[in-house]
């Protein structure tokens, strides 16, 4: 018998939006995002002073990327609405 075990997948996307005051409020506006999460990947979101951390585990490749695109869409969306 053959098994092949996979590494899980993972990226971290770091967003500076200059102030602490306008991370706090991006990360507000995209954290409920965080609770429809189903299928091969799980985030994980954080501030850190004027950045945004998400942090992306996937099972494969085509889910990571997938999470990443759509936490990309968010963030980008979010920002622009928050400057």
């Amino acid at each position: 018998m053959i098994s092949v075990t996979m590494p899980r997948c993972s990226s971290t996307i770091i967003l500076d939006l200059d102030t602490p005051e306008r991370s706090k409020m991006v990360l507000a506006s995209i954290s409920p995002e965080k609770e429809d999460e189903v299928g091969r990947t799980s985030s994980e979101l954080a501030a850190n002073g004027s950045k945004i951390v998400v942090t992306i585990d996937s099972d494969d490749l085509v889910a990571l990327h997938a999470s990443m695109t759509a936490w990309l869409r968010l963030l980008d969306v979010a920002s622009a609405v928050a400057e």
